[in-house]
């Protein structure tokens, strides 16, 4: 699956498109070191993740091809947080995770190269790391569907169902208000539950194929997710059990894969973090107060899919402290389309850009400048209001995880 992603983003052109022919790029906090290469080098490090990818699938090399896999993919995900989708997050979590998975020990070419024989049994927390992965991300999701919004007035599906009314057969039925409430009922009860019926083998099969289908509605209503529903389907088969087709492999050589000791000593210890940082990640937006649709602290990496329709339009005025010269900026003249776009509704990019002004103009006009935000957004369909204190100097507050103050409270 991460493969045919992969395709599909080298097919669209979004390599040029997103990384090459912008001159800005928003960073995640503490990743601004992370940087766009060379074009050759980029697209040579986008056709050795492919290969990688690839090898990963078919057990080739399968250990180094792993690691290859998981840090080139983050990598690209890293170059600029304007594209951040949950699903990226999570292939880069399901990623880390199979470079500790004996996941070569059966049907992988690794098997031919180095005459393995094929494990008929692995450690239990093998399989459930894999399962805890997906029950986290569908328990979080449901989660945060419980919200006034969401439930109460059927927000922002209300708004995205009625724009896909000409579909064949189910058209019609997205017109009605009661199916808008019906899918953000359904929707939140499912992913609360899903992962764990996955584990009941009794219920397993008939959740299984509920899921097949809620996430086969959802790409078909909901196109521009891309892959995310094909990943679900895909992967939720990890919850099913496949030992009888490991015990058809003819094998009479020995196994002589040996961990090293010390990676067998601090195996648990990470994977115990890793999934400790799993729980605690999603539910950091409680430190802050306020609408967290609103200021989005603690929005990403989550697992918050589809949780809001949000617009906003934002320009920003370079002063001269020294000259008393003034100017406006629209961000189109340096930004792409859809930069500008998430740009104007995320605080933290909103702080970014205003720094970035900073450098070029105090450079440009040889002094000192002030850089003020005027900004207006919208969320679920409601009326637009001012969004950031356009009487704060942006160019002197720093990004940090301490709360925003600059951001205007949500009305």
């Amino acid at each position: 699956m991460a493969f045919m992603s992969l395709v599909r983003f080298y097919h669209n052109g979004w390599i040029q498109e997103q990384f090459l022919e912008s001159a800005f790029h928003f960073k995640y906090f503490g990743f601004h070191w992370v940087s766009v290469a060379e074009p050759t080098v980029l697209y040579g490090l986008f056709f050795l993740l492919m290969v990688s990818a690839l090898c990963v699938a078919f057990g080739l090399l399968y250990r180094i091809t792993s690691v290859l896999f998981f840090v080139l993919f983050t990598y690209f995900e890293l170059l600029d947080a304007t594209y951040y989708l949950n699903h990226y997050y999570f292939i880069s979590c399901c990623a880390f995770l199979l470079i500790f998975l004996p996941a070569h020990h059966a049907f992988s070419l690794d098997q031919k190269l180095f005459g393995w024989k094929p494990k008929k049994e692995v450690a239990a927390w093998t399989i459930y790391a894999l399962r805890i992965q997906f029950t986290l991300l569908y328990f979080f999701a449901g989660i945060a569907k419980i919200q006034p919004d969401w439930l109460l007035e059927a927000m922002p599906l209300s708004i995205w169902l009625k724009a896909r009314t000409d579909l064949p057969l189910i058209g019609p039925l997205l017109d009605y208000e009661a199916t808008a409430y019906l899918m953000s009922w359904g929707g939140m009860l499912f992913d609360v539950l899903a992962g764990f019926l996955l584990l009941i083998p009794k219920t397993r099969t008939f959740t299984w194929i509920m899921a097949a289908v809620f996430h086969g509605l959802t790409a078909i209503i909901f196109p521009q997710i891309g892959v995310f529903p094909y990943v679900m389907i895909v992967g939720t088969l990890v919850y099913f059990p496949w030992k009888n087709l490991t015990h058809r492999i003819p094998s009479t050589s020995s196994n002589k894969q040996i961990a090293h000791p010390l990676i067998q000593s601090i195996v648990p210890y990470v994977l115990s973090l890793y999934f400790i940082l799993q729980v605690i990640v999603p539910l950091r937006h409680h430190l802050y107060s306020g609408n967290l649709f609103w200021h989005e602290q603690g929005f990403r990496f989550s697992w918050r899919v589809m949780l809001m329709e949000k617009a906003g339009y934002c320009e920003f005025e370079v002063v001269d402290t020294a000259g008393n010269r003034r100017t406006m900026v629209r961000p189109s003249d340096q930004l792409n389309p859809q930069q500008e776009k998430m740009m104007a509704t995320q605080p933290d990019m909103i702080l970014q850009y205003a720094h970035y002004l900073n450098r070029e103009y105090s450079k440009s006009w040889q002094t000192e400048v002030e850089i003020y935000a005027h900004c207006w957004c919208s969320l679920n369909g409601r009326g637009s209001t001012p969004y950031i204190n356009s009487d704060i100097n942006l160019a002197k507050e720093k990004d940090s995880f301490s709360p925003k103050t600059w951001i205007l409270p949500f009305e």
